[in-house]
């Protein structure tokens, strides 16, 4: 395949682009033959011509000549472009870890920060261990090259993409909830992530968790087996990195025994603590009491050899990971739905009360929060809610240091919050659990996607900001610690979006000890490798530490409520309105979701006809950032705009410069506006001749928010903070655009084979896929 030459991008990710497609090209010619290849690079030039003005007149024309292809040449074209989008993400990656590499390194003192990362699969991210190590290695080839200027690994290269190439991105199986678990841990519990882990750095500490095995929230196949299966499978990866660490040691004992430095007493010790290990190799009943026995054993032994191993740096390192890790697994996140949690509490068989139960008898006397951070209570919406999660905590338990934490999620819940806080916290009994069980610390859990879904971003967040604040005085005001747990994602629809920019606006409690989801393509550019994952976290340590130092007071506006609650209202219209609403979806892949096998949790809730609530928010946004609309995010912006007087526009004008909430939405919303293709969505929703006023209206109250987004911030270009990005975006559209009208003709030909290649492609390309 040839290549595009953009002028704006750096010259070095410009070549790295040219050299992973160069031999893209080389192996579709070489295994699919030159028909295929002429095909393939035919439509990559026509596609050139959708990056111009004449875009709305050469889209038809690329989707009529693809009709005419053949199913398996449009599966072709399908898997060479999410291909090279794909390597196109390698690039990105392999040229951005070349570029911190190259930054100096400050080692000036710190307060550190304390980042929790609870790290989720996405449906379409749960790829096979074999194509994540592939993927990671060509990022490995492409960055050596950058540091050997540009002298690459060619075979190795060419190898790699061959492997791609012949094993399609798409997995034609339903991933069952290991899969998910295998994939995060192969990124997050990989020997290079273990040891940035492990490793001590100045101005923060990182701590991981997953829902992966404890989120039975609606989830017909997590029970006490998958949960068990879960941490099993961290278990191996956590394990099998202490046991290298430990023979090292022992390896090094062996050689000062021949100088008399230590005893050969004192390396058999070590050989028998490794040989040890395998006792907990498996995740079973008086797991607790086995990994207790074995700590206290080694840490006895470290002390008696303290003038040899205090300061051996394999021994730091384990010591790190007894901290990080005492249960030798990746702690999970539990959850389930309140009202699941009030049968709970009758039948002795409910799921999430063996899950409870099991979990106990698997933790024994080591603490249960080891294995499992806290219990997530979804749809909290009282405080019997909150009663009802502690009281089946003791009862599965037997104890109750197990942290329940109330999940408010809805815009009901969330206006609702701190009533249900303070009548709960009032009753002496809840109040003494928290301080005496829970060690003083009140964790909250803050739902962005169903806020978002129900009421639109603006009004969701904007909600979010104010609850916040509310919940912070009550919990305080019973002097203990709030703790605030993020649902974003990472995901701009799901009211997610730049860390640096939700911290901005995030209460002084949220930001004192930060803890996140982390989800999705998000896991997958975080932990590339150990350089990003190191850039990652300075970055976010040091916009926590500026905001500590700043101190964020919120700023009520009137306009702002005024407006937020006008987009709130014309949200709610659309999204009230079945017929519209099921115009919408039916011209996105929502009919696909329970066949495509892109995720182990079901796609919809069980439900007849739509309603809002009955689709998840992953496929909520899903559908509309594969079909390029993300109307979610910018609705009713528009239409609120042009109900506010001068005097109010002034003021939101004005807002805009001095609140970090307001311009943060804003810089959001433009990096959404950027990515929206009105004429990509069209072609989704073009046969229909009643569609026509509704994409009309859509049309209108597109180009309303775009006006809005101007005249608040005086700027033309959506991007206007970020001009490298857009440029960006402009190289990778036509790769995108093909995707989408090949997924047009998987749609109108139920064609689930090219679905699946074309929803994983078009993610890949999207670089946020909910």
């Amino acid at each position: 395949m040839a290549t595009d030459n953009p002028r704006q991008l750096p010259e070095e990710l410009r070549h790295l682009v040219h050299i992973a497609t160069a031999i893209l090209g080389d192996t579709i010619r070489d295994v699919e033959g030159a028909a295929v290849y002429r095909k393939v690079e035919s439509y990559r030039r026509k596609l050139k011509s959708t990056r111009g003005r004449e875009k709305s007149k050469n889209l038809p024309a690329i989707l009529k000549q693809l009709r005419r292809e053949s199913p398996a040449l449009r599966l072709h074209l399908s898997r060479a472009f999410s291909l090279q989008l794909e390597l196109v993400n390698c690039c990105e990656a392999a040229y951005r870890t070349w570029r911190v590499q190259r930054r100096p390194v400050h080692d000036e003192t710190r307060e550190k920060t304390v980042i929790n990362l609870v790290l989720t699969a996405h449906p379409t991210e749960a790829r096979s261990l074999e194509t994540v190590r592939w993927l990671n290695d060509i990022t490995a080839v492409l960055l050596g090259g950058l540091t050997r200027q540009f002298h690459f690994d060619d075979v190795r290269m060419r190898s790699l993409v061959r492997l791609l190439w012949l094993r399609a991105l798409s997995k034609a199986t339903k991933p069952a909830v290991t899969d998910e678990a295998d994939y995060i841990f192969s990124l997050a519990l990989s020997d290079d992530s273990l040891n940035f882990l492990l490793t001590e750095h100045p101005d923060f500490s990182l701590r991981l968790r997953t829902w992966v095995g404890g989120d039975k929230d609606g989830h017909p196949l997590i029970d006490h087996r998958v949960m068990r299966a879960c941490l099993q499978r961290s278990r191996q990866r956590i394990l099998h990195h202490l046991n290298l660490r430990l023979d090292r040691i022992a390896d090094d004992f062996e050689g000062l025994s021949h100088r008399q430095r230590v005893g050969l007493g004192d390396v058999r010790d070590m050989r028998a603590l490794r040989a040890a290990t395998s006792k907990f190799s498996q995740v079973e009943k008086g797991d607790g009491r086995r990994i207790k026995q074995w700590t206290e054993r080694y840490l006895k032994v470290a002390k008696r050899l303290d003038k040899v191993m205090g300061t051996h740096h394999e021994h730091l390192a384990i010591l790190q990971l007894l901290q990080k890790f005492p249960a030798i697994v990746l702690p999970i996140e539990m959850r389930e739905d309140s009202g699941l949690v009030h049968e709970a509490l009758k039948k002795k068989n409910a799921a999430i009360r063996q899950m409870l139960g099991h979990l106990a008898r698997i933790a024994g006397p080591l603490e249960i929060t080891s294995y499992a951070r806290g219990f997530v209570i979804s749809h909290c919406e009282s405080g019997a809610d909150l009663t009802a999660a502690c009281d089946l905590i003791k009862l599965a338990t037997g104890a109750s240091n197990l942290p329940a934490i109330p999940l408010f999620e809805t815009s009901e819940a969330l206006r609702g919050g701190r009533d249900i806080l303070k009548a709960w916290l009032s009753e002496r009994k809840n109040l003494s659990l928290v301080k005496k069980n829970w060690r003083g610390r009140f964790e909250i859990m803050l739902g962005y996607s169903d806020s978002a879904k129900q009421v639109g971003v603006l009004s969701s967040r904007y909600l979010l900001s104010k609850t916040m604040v509310e919940l912070e005085q009550t919990i305080k005001a019973r002097k203990l610690l709030p703790i605030f747990f993020h649902g974003s994602g990472g995901s701009v629809d799901r009211g997610g979006g730049s860390l640096k920019e939700q911290i901005q606006w995030w209460a002084d409690a949220a930001v004192a000890t930060p803890k996140m989801t982390v989800q999705g393509e998000m896991i997958q550019r975080w932990f590339a490798n150990p350089e990003i994952l190191n850039s990652q976290c300075s970055h976010l340590a040091d916009e926590v530490r500026a905001r500590r130092e700043g101190h964020h007071e919120p700023k009520r506006s009137g306009a702002l409520e005024k407006f937020a609650g006008l987009q709130e209202l014309a949200y709610r219209e659309l999204t009230g309105d079945g017929g519209r609403m099921g115009q919408l979806l039916g011209a996105t892949p929502y009919r696909f979701l329970e066949v495509l096998h892109i995720g182990s949790r079901p796609a919809k809730r069980a439900s007849g006809e739509f309603s809002l609530n009955s689709l998840r928010a992953i496929p909520w946004v899903l559908c509309w950032t594969q079909t390029r609309i993300l109307w979610p995010t910018w609705w009713g912006l528009g239409s609120a705009w042009k109900l506010m007087g001068a005097t109010d526009r002034q003021e939101l004008r004005r807002l805009y410069r001095r609140d970090p909430f307001f311009s943060s939405f804003l810089k959001m919303l433009g990096f959404t506006l950027a990515k929206v293709e009105m004429e990509i969505w069209e072609t989704y929703f073009q046969p229909e001749a009643s569609h026509r006023d509704l994409s009309r209206q859509i049309r209108n109250e597109l180009a309303g928010a775009r006006a809005f987004l101007a005249d608040v911030t005086g700027e033309d270009d959506p991007l206007w903070y970020r001009p490298w990005l857009q440029e960006s975006i402009r190289m990778r559209n036509p790769h995108i655009h093909i995707l989408n009208l090949l997924q047009v003709l998987a749609i109108e030909d139920n064609d689930a084979d090219l679905m699946r290649s074309t929803l994983v492609g078009i993610a890949c390309g999207m670089m946020t896929t909910g």
